[in-house]
């Protein structure tokens, strides 16, 4: 079983599904490319693109560091550059996951599924728009130019040599995941990820970040607009051979330290200098494998005003699906906790899972094929 796991959305949705419905699936050949003639740049260079971005060298952040995240001479793959024009960010008026209302109370278990499943791929559908389509997967999600709306990065998560983004896709380390193949052996894995906001939210964000180089910090509480977008790509160091279900999913090249999570062992005290973390955490291209796509949703509709949804590879049984990106499955949605009755334990609530979730649908046949007994990456998500 699985011995650590911080899979964010996927550990909320442990193991709770429904039978597949139609759904709204991107199809490919209508979701086109960027088309870089035709819209304005939102990477303004306002803020390091990536952890050790030449193009802040002067200011001294990456003073007292060996240098191990930069395009080495030569580097013919892409290079990840920061969208950070939030000012020009305008909400749109409308979404298209407004016609399903997987919140609904009067809904029983088979129409929320439904609603649910819909209102996914709906999401996707939006999200996928204009930043994918390339023949070459590697130069898909590069958000400069996308014809069809804005989408964003969050400024500064540049600055830790351990987890700061890489220079090809401006992935991010995440979290240590060990896995346990065949029962026996033990596999150190590490998730790497990358995020991006829509228009909504991009203007909400523009609110602290201004493109000045320090952010304005509110005074007050800070919400974000209705109908912000939240999509969320990880990417696993493990591979196909040791885990079935990434076979077929898209697979990207990243400058990235330890497979196995590197940690750093400070000479003196209780935390390595960023010297010591650069000196004993080098990065290196090498693969990682979509593993997960995460969603949130500011919806208004829902009892806590947002609703958050996971997708997870699926490669094997949607080998043929066309669009590379949704060779992934819902795992779930949800907008609530299922708070328990005072006295009763969330482990024991509700009794049966399966069916008598309120405020959240899990799909169990994506759950039961992610648990199959005789899989290679066997039960314990």
């Amino acid at each position: 079983m699985l011995k650590r796991i911080k899979i964010y959305v996927l550990t909320v949705f442990a193991l709770t599904a429904c039978n597949q419905v139609p759904h709204e699936k991107a199809d490919i050949s209508e979701v086109e490319p960027a088309q870089l003639s035709a819209v304005l740049s939102t990477c303004k260079g306002n803020y390091p693109s990536y952890f050790q971005d030449p193009a802040f060298a002067k200011t001294g952040m990456w003073d007292n560091q060996v240098i191990i995240n930069r395009p080495p001479l030569g580097w013919r793959g892409p290079v990840f550059q920061l969208s950070d024009a939030f000012s020009s960010a305008v909400p749109e008026s409308s979404y298209p996951w407004e016609r399903y209302n997987p919140f609904d109370p009067s809904l029983n278990q088979a129409q929320k599924a439904a609603h649910a499943e819909r209102y996914l791929w709906s999401v996707m559908n939006y999200i996928q728009e204009g930043n994918i389509g390339n023949a070459d997967v590697s130069q898909d999600w590069q958000l400069c130019n996308n014809a069809k709306r804005q989408w964003f990065h969050i400024p500064y998560q540049t600055y830790d040599p351990m987890s700061g983004r890489e220079f090809v896709h401006g992935l991010t380390r995440e979290a240590p995941v060990t896995l346990t193949l065949n029962g026996t052996t033990e596999l150190k894995t590490t998730m790497w990820a990358v995020g991006f906001y829509n228009p909504a939210a991009g203007e909400s964000i523009s609110k602290i970040w201004t493109g000045a180089p320090a952010p304005r910090i509110p005074t007050g509480n800070f919400h974000f607009n209705e109908g912000s977008v939240i999509g969320k790509l990880l990417f696993t160091t493990a591979n196909p051979a040791q885990v079935p279900f990434l076979k077929n999913v898209p697979s990207w090249k990243a400058n990235i330290s330890d497979p196995a999570f590197c940690n750093c062992k400070p000479a003196v005290g209780k935390a390595c200098t960023f010297l010591e973390e650069t000196q004993q955490c080098p990065r290196q291209i090498g693969d990682v494998y979509l593993l997960q796509f995460d969603i949130a949703v500011k919806d208004k509709r829902s009892p806590i005003g947002w609703a958050y949804g996971t997708f997870v590879a699926d490669g094997e049984r949607k080998s043929q699906e066309k669009n590379p990106w949704n060779r992934i499955a819902p795992l779930g949605l949800m907008w609530g906790n299922d708070t328990p009755p005072a006295g009763v334990g969330a482990i024991n609530y509700p009794q049966n899972s399966r069916s008598n979730l309120k405020e959240s649908v899990i799909f169990w046949d994506v759950a039961d094929m992610l648990n199959k007994k005789d899989q290679r990456w066997p039960p314990g998500l």
